[in-house]
C-alpha cells in the first residue's frame, strides 16, 4: 500500500486548547492519506465512546475533529483504570484488527556483560544486598541511621578483605597463572599504554615484550613473600630494582 501514514501521539492531561487546535490541523492533513493509523494516549477520560458524548469542551472538540476527518476509533475496551485513554484512530475500515494491550517487559542493567567481579563471592553479595535492605528500611523509618552505618562498615571491610585476598593469590601464583594475573591488571587499568624499555639485573636493556613480562613477573613476585598477609603486602620493601629508561644518567 503506497500512501500509508502511521503515527504515535501523546496528549498531556493539562494540554491547552491552542495546542489541541495545532494538532487537529496536522491531523486534517494526515487524514488525506490513503491509509492512516494514529495510536496514542489522548487523555480524554470523560468521553463515552458508546454514546459518543463528552462532558468537557476540549473532549467534545476532539470528537468533532474525528467526525470532520472521517476517522474511526477502534479500541473498545478500557485500557487504564476502567477508562479508555489509549486510542487507535484510522481512516479506513478494517485496516486495524486484533488490538491487544500488553505490558512492556523490563529488566535491570547489571553492569558490564552482567559479570560479577572475581572477588565478589556469594557470601559478600548477600551482605551487599543486606546493606541495601537496611538502607531501604532506614528511608522508611524502620531502623536507625547507626544501623545503616554499621552495615556500611561491615560491607566495606569485607570488600577490602576480598580484594586483598584475590590480589595476594594472583601474586603468589603469578608464575603458574600469568594469564589470570594480567587479565586482572588489564581490568584495573584505565588506559592501555605500552611499557617502555627496562634494564635487567645485568644492566642490559630489555625491549622485547616477552622478556619484559618475565622481568616484571620476577620483580612483582619478589615483593610478595609466600607468608605475607594482605596487610603486610603494602609495606614490603623492594628487594630488586627494575630500571626504566628515565633512570639513565
Amino acid at each position: 500500500m503506497r500512501d500509508t501514514v502511521v503515527g504515535v501521539y501523546y496528549r498531556p492531561p493539562d494540554q491547552d486548547g491552542e495546542v489541541d487546535e495545532a494538532f487537529y490541523s496536522q491531523l486534517k492533513v494526515a487524514s488525506q492519506s490513503q491509509a492512516l493509523v494514529l495510536m496514542g494516549k489522548f487523555n480524554h477520560p470523560d468521553i463515552c465512546w458508546e454514546g459518543y458524548t463528552a462532558r468537557h469542551v476540549q473532549s467534545r472538540r476532539f470528537l468533532q475533529c474525528i467526525d470532520d476527518n472521517f476517522l474511526t476509533q477502534v479500541v473498545e475496551e478500557s485500557t487504564r483504570r476502567a477508562v479508555l485513554l489509549d486510542l487507535v484512530l484510522t481512516n479506513k475500515e478494517g485496516l486495524v484488527k486484533d488490538i491487544q494491550d500488553q505490558c512492556i517487559p523490563k529488566s535491570k542493567k547489571t553492569g558490564k556483560g552482567s559479570r560479577r567481579p572475581v572477588w565478589l563471592s556469594r557470601e559478600l553479595l548477600k551482605k551487599l544486598k543486606w546493606k541495601k535492605e537496611v538502607y531501604s528500611a532506614w528511608k522508611k523509618g524502620l531502623t536507625t541511621w547507626e544501623d545503616y552505618k554499621n552495615a556500611v562498615r561491615v560491607c566495606r571491610g569485607e570488600t577490602r578483605k576480598a580484594k586483598a585476598s584475590l590480589e595476594l593469590k594472583l601474586a603468589r601464583d603469578v608464575k603458574v597463572n600469568k594469564k589470570g594475573f594480567f587479565k586482572y591488571i588489564r581490568g584495573k587499568r584505565k588506559m592501555r599504554e605500552n611499557e617502555g624499555p627496562l634494564l635487567n639485573e645485568m644492566g642490559a636493556m630489555v625491549t622485547e615484550d616477552a622478556e619484559k613480562v618475565e622481568l616484571l613477573n620476577a620483580f612483582f613476585a619478589s615483593v610478595f613473600p609466600a607468608q605475607a598477609s594482605p596487610q603486610e603486602s603494602h609495606t614490603l620493601e623492594e628487594t630488586e630494582k627494575v630500571w626504566t629508561k628515565e633512570d639513565f644518567p
